[in-house]
Parts: C-alpha cells; structure tokens; sequence
C-alpha cells in the first residue's frame, strides 16, 4: 500500500502501531530511511505505551482498590491521548478510597467496562 494511505489512517488513529509500521516498511522499500527510521522510532514508543497500558490494566484487575495504579492508568491513557479513560481513572481513584463506588459498586471501576477493551 503506498505511504499516503498510511498517514491517512494514522491521521485518524495516530497510536495504530501495526500501520505505523507498515508506513516505516513503505518509507524503507522506497529508499526514504531517514522517514522511516523516524517512523520505527515512533512505533517503538508506542508500542511501548500500549504495553504500559495493558500491564497496568491487568494490575487494575487484580488489585481494584489500588489508588496509585489507577492514577497511573490515567497518565498512560493521557500518553496516547485516550482521552475518556484518561478522565475515568482519577475518578476511580477517588472512588475506590470506599468500600463501593456509589454509583455500582465496585464492578464499575473494571477497566475492561471503562475502556471497553481488554488488552492481552
């Protein structure tokens, strides 16, 4: 797929890391490693923001009372500009210094019901 295709889905969605790697292979097969070291460099970043973001995920899960992984739940979201969850987490924090969340107990802190997502 030529490079243009690429930059307009990561307009779109500029944390695809999977595209964002495509546009790297793209750059490198037309000879342009200068643009697609910087792509590479990106998707690196990336990658390793969505991993921070599954692992803190996973901790969440597990220890749904934990006020500071929330709080870095919310910085990793910030960081890719996930920009719901990101404003959620804080609040689970607040809310998780009780016993139960007023509004649903504590099911509604899961971030898998926040995010919609659940990262493997």
């Amino acid at each position: 797929m030529p490079s243009h295709y690429y930059l307009m889905i990561l307009q779109q969605h500029p944390f695809d890391v999977e595209v964002r790697y495509q546009l790297g292979m793209s750059y490198q097969q037309l000879g342009r490693t200068e643009q697609a070291h910087e792509q590479f460099v990106l998707w690196e970043l990336d990658r390793d923001r969505l991993r921070r973001l599954a692992d803190l995920n996973r901790m969440a899960i597990e220890r749904p009372d934990n006020v500071e992984l929330k709080t870095q739940l919310a910085d990793a979201c910030d960081a890719l500009e996930n920009l719901e969850p990101a404003a959620m987490w804080p609040r689970a924090a607040l809310g998780s210094t009780t016993p139960q969340n007023s509004v649903g107990g504590t099911d509604s802190l899961d971030p898998r019901r926040a995010t919609g997502q659940v990262f493997d």
